[in-house]
């Protein structure tokens, strides 16, 4: 189990930390239609659902949850795509984002990991000391909570860390680039959960952001 830590009120250093969205999955659970690009207000209350081919690019689950490592003081911004990436891409069009194309989305979630993380270390020249990586399907983070564990990996609380609220372990998560080796070894549905469990000095960083905890799995989530 790993422990819970409160997070620094200070940054430390300067390091160069970038964010990842995870946007490529086919949100089988959800339903027909696809749950990144249904309408939400990030009050908790559904707006109105949109048919599935008429996106509103005001308000959609993605773009809130873009919108969350935006507004963080993460340095850029990746947004993996695959299912129905033209949509995705097209909904996010006006936004400040890299898009990493994940063409083997139907093999599972660490598919999308492994393109996130060859893009990250194919980049020479603009060297990375972390990445944070985030749910598309979590529109309700605070950008502040991002913040929180970027101070905390600044401060040197831990090299594996994931956003937390009242000692549950949530999302997003932070791993030093030590660990973009072992997130390519991730298979199926697995993301970095092992990596993050099994690292020394891996660690829960409070939040107080009930938003770390909140997915959207079925309509009823928005509700």
């Amino acid at each position: 189990m790993l422990p819970t830590v409160d997070p620094p009120s200070q940054a430390q250093d300067s390091a160069s930390i970038v964010g990842v969205i995870f946007a490529a999955g086919m949100s089988s659970r959800y339903g027909k239609m696809n749950k990144l690009l249904v309408s939400v207000n990030q009050n908790g209350k559904i707006k109105r659902q949109k048919n599935q081919f008429n996106d509103d690019i005001n308000d959609s689950v993605i773009r809130c949850s873009t919108r969350t490592l935006l507004n963080s003081n993460l340095s850029q911004v990746f947004v993996v795509v695959g299912h129905q990436s033209d949509r995705i891409r097209r909904n996010l069009s006006d936004l400040d984002v890299n898009f990493i194309e994940n063409t083997a989305y139907a093999s599972g979630h660490s598919s999308s990991v492994h393109a996130a993380v060859e893009v990250l270390n194919s980049r020479k020249n603009e060297p990375i000391d972390a990445a944070v990586f985030a749910l598309g399907d979590m529109p309700y983070v605070d950008p502040k909570s991002v913040d929180t564990l970027i101070r905390a990996y600044q401060n040197g609380i831990g090299s594996a860390l994931a956003a937390g609220y009242k000692g549950q372990r949530g999302n997003p998560v932070l791993f030093d680039q030590q660990y973009f080796s072992d997130l390519l070894d991730c298979n199926g549905d697995n993301g970095g959960k092992e990596v993050l469990l099994s690292a020394s000095d891996g660690a829960i960083v409070e939040t107080g952001d009930p938003g770390t905890l909140e997915d959207i799995n079925q309509p009823s989530d928005l509700s």
